[in-house]
């Protein structure tokens, strides 16, 4: 019973997050959301990135995902658009991101872990928005607050919190 409730509400988890995606880009203030976290989790954030954009896509919304954690990738074909981007400098996913800005509906950006990572914050930064996925029990306060800390020092504007997982 418990493993199946695990299951369900993480599905139900990817749902929330698809639809405050959704939400957040029909405001009209940028179509590229990047997303990032606290710290990371045993669930690959690329994973729920991939079933995200699945989710959107199913709805007839043209999506890509720049994925540029290269921490855990899956090797599977996608329905969707996927760019796969090591080591990129900020300069050339600006000028990436001004490409397929234009050319879908949304453009999700896999941001390796804020805290963990010294390029996260410059990643963010190009992003018209920002949501961070936090595993619900997981996440410590410190580490969360470490991240809003390092966002806002940039001025990096985030749009959410998004919990998943239980």
């Amino acid at each position: 019973m418990l493993k199946r409730g695990l299951k369900v509400d993480f599905e139900e988890s990817i749902k929330y997050i698809a639809n405050s995606i959704l939400r957040i880009s029909e405001d009209g203030n940028g179509n590229v959301i990047g997303i990032s976290s606290s710290r990371f989790c045993k669930e690959s954030k690329s994973n729920i990135c991939e079933k995200v954009c699945e989710q959107i896509h199913n709805k007839g919304i043209d999506i890509t995902l720049v994925d540029i954690d290269p921490r855990d990738r899956s090797n599977k074909k996608d329905s969707f658009n996927r760019i796969c981007k090591d080591n990129i400098s900020i300069r050339e996913l600006d000028v990436l991101l001004s490409e397929q800005r234009e050319e879908n509906d949304i453009v999700i950006v896999n941001i390796p872990s804020v805290v963990f990572s010294a390029d996260s914050v410059e990643y963010a930064s190009v992003c018209g928005r920002v949501i961070l996925l936090e595993k619900y029990m997981y996440t410590t306060y410190n580490g969360y607050e470490e991240a809003l800390t390092r966002l806002n020092s940039y001025g990096v504007r985030i749009d959410g919190v998004v919990t998943y997982g239980a």
